[in-house]
């Protein structure tokens, strides 16, 4: 079964619940997800991590399906930080700046070293394993954070998303235990099509 015909789709009701709102946004954000990923792929090496442009689109595309706790939740905006090697440029701002109508709020910041980074949702960790992405990281547990890594290999520190090579998924490897003790719920219609998941301990 092709990952699009897993997606749930639902039908156009005339005066939607807010559940129902919300399951028809979060069904369209994994339709464009799943051919984000798809599109991307072909002129991509399998042993090869996805491309800055494609990393920077997926890096605001699972928002829709991370739960932050409260109040987090009901405040509708997510600061994304970026610390250590900084590959976007201006591309995380361009991909912010073109969310569709109804997504949250999104803020993008560089945090240095020696912030904390407890005010950001999600934390993008980049460059090779260090000491520092390792501290950043540590500071990051226990906090609703959602912490990404670019490609981090097995004996290294790494995110509750990490950017992994794959050909015919999303090329994502997704922690649900390091999600669980960061109080995030990540929505299994993005665990199914993840390249790969580590389920808790």
């Amino acid at each position: 079964m092709s990952l699009v015909s897993r997606l749930t789709i639902f039908g156009n009701g005339v005066e939607p619940t807010l559940r129902q709102w919300h399951c028809r946004w979060l069904a369209r954000a994994l339709c464009g997800f799943v051919v984000l990923a798809i599109a991307s792929t072909p002129s991509i090496a399998v042993e090869d991590p996805p491309p800055l442009d494609m990393q920077a689109k997926l890096l605001l595309k699972v928002i829709p399906f991370i739960n932050w706790p409260a109040p987090i939740a009901r405040e509708r905006s997510v600061t994304v930080c970026v610390t250590g090697d900084n590959p976007f440029g201006a591309l995380l701002d361009g991909v912010a700046a073109l969310q569709p109508p109804g997504s949250p709020k999104v803020t993008i910041r560089p945090l240095t070293e020696k912030e904390s980074p407890v005010e950001c949702q999600i934390l993008y960790v980049g460059g090779k394993p260090t000491a520092a992405s390792a501290e950043v990281l540590a500071a990051a547990e226990g906090h609703p954070i959602l912490t990404i890594t670019d490609s981090m290999p097995l004996a290294a520190p790494r995110g509750i998303i990490n950017f992994v090579p794959a050909s015919d998924r999303a090329p994502l490897e997704i922690d649900v235990g390091g999600a669980e003790r960061n109080h995030l719920d990540i929505s299994s219609k993005l665990l199914s099509i993840a390249a790969g998941v580590r389920p808790p301990e």
